[in-house]
């Protein structure tokens, strides 16, 4: 009854309210309906979601937060500081718990949550138990996505912009990881703003030799300067066209900015300039 081995595409919305239904037959069509849309095809979050809930009722008193929350909480007591480690581990896409990586990576993120080491190990051990993480070696995962996504943006709401960007900035696997994390808030401000602090000058996205993985992730949230910062890299290039290895991720960048209806004119004539760099 607690299998997660079941896969399910994200266009399986379907087959989730179907094997939903299956298993509570006290879900009706409607409630079984939202639990899969809210899981994403996810069959995994879709069951988590239904053991979570009332065993009667309707969930129209429910909003999606409380529907989360519950997920989060499972009946167990309420505890400040495993809520503000959960929406810290959230922010990266990973994180490693022995302290091999350096610079350890519990103890930052510890620092960002004003929670000492062995406290953040100790609450990352309980998401796992609650099946709310994944592990792989030393290496853990806030799970599932859809929960993470919530969790960090109510860290990047709780924490000051500029203490994250500026502390992941010179940590080079946590600020890809962290990148690919920002890569699915596109809505939230606090996002686009930590990307911008990086573009300025000294930050890892500054200059003709940013950081060409974080701004492959990022460049959608803010197009507009992202697209400067590919100009300035084109520029460069120009000078020495065979020096230049990475052609596919500038060339993914360029037409990831002209999805927006806005750039695409400006993106365009990117893409003409990078021609004429490797003519």
């Amino acid at each position: 009854e607690e299998t997660d081995v079941v896969r399910v595409e994200a266009e399986g919305s379907d087959i989730v309210e179907a094997l939903l239904r299956r298993r509570r037959n006290d879900l009706s069509t409607g409630d079984a309906r939202r639990l899969a849309e809210l899981a994403q095809g996810n069959a995994r979050l879709g069951f988590a979601l239904a053991q979570a809930i009332p065993q009667t009722g309707s969930l129209t008193a429910f909003n999606d937060a409380a529907l989360f929350d519950r997920l989060f909480w499972q009946r167990e007591e309420r505890n400040e500081e495993l809520a503000r480690a959960a929406e810290v581990l959230s922010l990266v896409y990973s994180f490693e718990v022995d302290g091999d990586e350096q610079p350890d990576e519990l103890l930052f993120l510890g620092s960002l949550a004003e929670l000492s080491r062995r406290a953040m190990h100790r609450h990352a051990s309980t998401l796992l138990d609650r099946g709310l993480a994944q592990a792989r070696s030393r290496w853990r995962a806030v799970l599932p996505h859809a929960l993470a996504n919530r969790l960090a943006r109510q860290a990047l709401r709780s924490i000051p912009f500029r203490n994250i960007a500026d502390g992941f900035a010179d940590k080079p696997r946590l600020r890809r990881s962290l990148a690919r994390r920002l890569s699915y808030l596109h809505d939230c401000e606090e996002a686009r703003r930590i990307v911008t602090r990086w573009m300025e000058p000294g930050g890892p996205l500054h200059g003709p030799s940013p950081d060409l993985q974080v701004l492959e992730a990022v460049c959608h949230l803010v197009p507009e300067d992202a697209l400067h910062v590919v100009n300035a890299m084109v520029t460069a290039i120009a000078a020495a066209p065979e020096e230049f290895l990475h052609l596919d991720s500038l060339t993914r960048m360029i037409a990831r900015i002209a999805h927006s209806e806005v750039m695409f004119p400006q993106a365009c004539e990117s893409f003409v300039s990078l021609a004429i760099a490797f003519d």
